[in-house]
């Protein structure tokens, strides 16, 4: 996992994940990012500004929830180290700005 020991636990494990069930990090995939928001309007910032960035974004109320779910998808990523590094930072400091929960990701193998 060379390069990779620089995300916390979490992320290691996700890419770990992967490698034991036989993904070839080195070819492009797909990759989900989650948030949880606290009302409509703060999810549809999120949304629209994961947009901006080339994420595609999908929000919607959680039943039985008292938040609102933001899924943002990546086709063709390619999971280097460093690019998923900063969209990690991205997506926790986008998270902190609107004072949503960062809530993971994961990627098609």
């Amino acid at each position: 996992m060379d390069g990779y020991d620089q995300l916390g636990p979490e992320d290691q494990m996700v890419v770990q994940s992967l490698l034991d069930n036989g993904a070839d990090l080195a070819s492009p995939r797909s990759v989900w990012h989650y948030l949880y928001c606290p009302d409509e309007a703060t999810a549809t910032v999120a949304a629209r500004r994961l947009s901006d960035l080339g994420w595609t974004t999908e929000h919607h109320f959680l039943d039985g929830q008292t938040t609102w779910s933001v899924v943002s998808q990546r086709s063709a990523y390619v999971l280097t180290p460093e690019a998923l590094a900063a969209d990690l930072a991205a997506f926790q400091a986008l998270a902190s700005d609107l004072g949503c929960e960062y809530d993971g990701w994961e990627a098609s193998i």
